[in-house]
């Protein structure tokens, strides 16, 4: 169980950490374009922590937009998206454009992105995503459409969330073929966690991993 340990010594469950690491912890990731909640159980989990923010009252908080991430990881991507709304900074706009190019709606996802500029993790983002992709046996054959453009996501120098919605909407439609669908499903999975650690870092001062 974790726990918090509160300046008055006092040690409460933290809901918001086990929420948080169960996404982290789980076998089921969400599609390119999810078609369906993946956990309703812990869908529900999400909307008590999102009644009790809202008794909180106010909006466009940091645990606003975690709570997005949380819903977003799970699929739920309608309450995702009217958390992101509500947060009016890079990290409620990235989540925002997540949850559009989930959709898909790939002109609305760029225009959030635009609104995010060059956010925190990208630097992250595309080190973890160029080392995965040189990793044995990850990049699609060099000769396939999927090959070409994972190719051109590594040799950046910094992440392009722009070149990323392209390779995901052409995965997506069908005109990657099936070598690229692994790598780009993780490349997503790691754009989300972290993601999804830099905002719990916003709301609680440390990283997820030092949970």
């Amino acid at each position: 169980m974790v726990s918090f340990v509160f300046r008055d010594g006092e040690k409460m469950e933290s809901r918001w950490t086990k929420a948080a690491l169960s996404v982290l912890e789980r076998k089921v990731k969400p599609g390119l374009v999810p078609d369906a909640v993946i956990d309703p159980d812990f869908e529900r989990e999400l909307d008590e922590l999102r009644r009790e923010l809202a008794a909180e009252g106010g909006s466009g908080t940091a645990r606003h937009a975690l709570l997005s991430g949380l819903y977003l990881c799970n699929a739920s991507l309608d309450k995702s998206h009217t958390l992101a709304q509500s947060v009016h900074d890079e990290t409620g706009s990235y989540w925002h454009g997540i949850m559009h190019r989930m959709e898909p709606d790939y002109d609305n996802s760029r225009y959030w992105f635009r609104r995010t500029g060059c956010h925190p993790v990208f630097r992250r983002l595309a080190e973890r995503t160029a080392e995965y992709l040189a990793g044995p046996g990850v990049m699609p054959p060099a000769g396939t459409a999927a090959g070409k453009a994972l190719a051109q996501l590594a040799s950046r120098d910094s992440w392009d969330p722009f070149l990323w919605i392209d390779i995901v909407a052409a995965q997506a439609g069908g005109r990657l073929g099936e070598e690229g669908l692994s790598a780009v499903l993780h490349i997503q999975w790691i754009e989300l966690t972290e993601l999804l650690d830099y905002s719990y870092r916003a709301c609680f001062g440390k990283s997820l991993a030092d949970r």
